[in-house]
């Protein structure tokens, strides 16, 4: 029940200060995706977006969100604690009934 770990601590350690050099500076300039950026309309127009399923999800989504969220700023949190009261008031009653009409029975 134990564990046993072997971990190699470097212990000299050097600091060296390199020049840089430019020529990596723009290797490294050049490796980027700076010519997506260019591209950005694409991205952004609808074109494409009439094919694309996951847009349609997405924007259901949306949508549903909204309307839930309009239907909650005008109806407030009243129903839901009605509903949830009522339910809990409902399992209760059901519970007992079971306690009261069959007291030989165990419960679940």
């Amino acid at each position: 029940m134990l564990i046993s770990c072997q971990c190699n601590i470097k212990e000299n350690m050097t600091t060296e200060i390199k020049e840089i050099n430019d020529e990596k500076i723009v290797e490294k300039i050049s490796s980027l995706n700076f010519e997506i950026i260019k591209c950005y309309n694409l991205a952004f127009s609808l074109k494409g977006k009439f094919k694309n399923y996951g847009f349609w999800i997405l924007s259901i989504f949306v949508l549903l969100y909204i309307i839930c969220l309009i239907k909650y700023c005008c109806s407030g949190i009243k129903p839901l604690k009605e509903y949830i009261f009522n339910f809990i008031k409902f399992i209760y009653f059901k519970i007992i009934n079971k306690i009261i009409i069959n007291p030989n029975k165990s419960m679940k």
